[in-house]
């Protein structure tokens, strides 16, 4: 996940906080950022006036006028975030929290998979 590190002012969103990105986008050649800040949605955040943490992009992410993370788009997200919609929030981060359970079962699926094939490697006595 790209994340930025705003600076530090008076601006509650720009507090030097860490956000998560989900969308990335040009507009006259110039490259902005949408990012989740907590109780309220998606904001738009200048290259120039924020700090490029982490600059992978992983999870699901479509090409659509921008590289956009695909439920904003396929849950029509988008536009209610970048407005602030409490609802629309609450059902994104529902997703957020969906795709970590997922994540998470898949992970443990792993170790269980990697356990049992070093058990099958024991030797019998």
């Amino acid at each position: 996940m790209i994340q930025l590190r705003t600076p530090l002012n008076e601006d509650k969103e720009k507090d030097g906080a860490l956000i998560d990105v989900y969308a990335v986008y040009w507009i006259n050649g110039k490259l902005y950022f949408y990012g989740l800040i907590k109780d309220y949605g998606l904001s738009a955040f200048d290259v120039d006036e924020v700090k490029v943490v982490d600059s992978a992009m992983s999870g699901e992410f479509i090409f659509e006028d921008g590289v956009f993370f695909k439920p904003l788009i396929a849950e029509g997200l988008l536009d209610d975030l970048i407005e602030g919609d409490l609802e629309s929030y609450r059902r994104f981060i529902e997703i957020l929290k969906e795709r970590e359970k997922r994540r998470e079962r898949e992970r443990e699926r792993e170790r269980e998979d990697r356990s049992r094939f070093l058990l099958s490697l024991k030797i019998p006595a």
